[in-house]
């Protein structure tokens, strides 16, 4: 990448920062590239199928599965919703790093070599959204999160695949 390629990011480039997945869930929302889904859906291969018919080819929404079969008002410190597609097309990535919707997929990846090369020190936080929901000890229970079994060859549920 030479200097005048990253001058050149530099202009395209308007800084946007999320302070946490609701805000990038609200960004989306605004800008009509999330589908609320409130009807009840299983989290056993149903929800799965409805993400890989709604992404296609690249071009559906992100979905926020609002109702997941199993999961009610009672489980009330652990999610009973499930988002997935916030980052599965180019135009929802150049939106997270601030670019055009439609700026070229060379862009995306000159953006994306920029932010990596800007480290960011950790800071420990003592209030804040990430200490809302904290379960210690014999009140944990996997099972109550809401994670789906993607595909009915899945060996079990995952959390951290491509939809996530």
């Amino acid at each position: 990448m030479t200097t005048n390629e990253l001058g050149v990011m530099h202009n395209k480039i308007v800084p946007r920062a999320f302070e946490d997945l609701r805000g990038w869930i609200d960004a989306l929302r605004e800008e009509g590239e999330l589908q609320e889904i409130d009807v009840e859906v299983d989290w056993d291969c149903e929800l799965g199928t409805i993400a890989r018919k709604t992404f296609g080819q690249g071009h559906g929404p992100a979905l926020l599965f609002n109702n997941i079969s199993g999961y009610g008002p009672d489980d009330d410190v652990y999610s009973r919703r499930v988002f997935t597609g916030g980052l599965s097309n180019y135009k929802r990535v150049a939106m997270m790093l601030g670019l055009p919707k439609d700026a070229p997929v060379r862009d995306l990846v000159l953006a994306t070599r920029h932010f990596l090369q800007q480290r960011v020190e950790p800071v420990e936080v003592f209030e804040g959204a990430v200490k809302e929901n904290i379960v210690n000890g014999d009140d944990i229970d996997i099972y109550k999160v809401p994670v789906p079994r993607w595909h009915r060859e899945d060996g079990g549920r995952y959390i951290n695949t491509y939809q996530a």
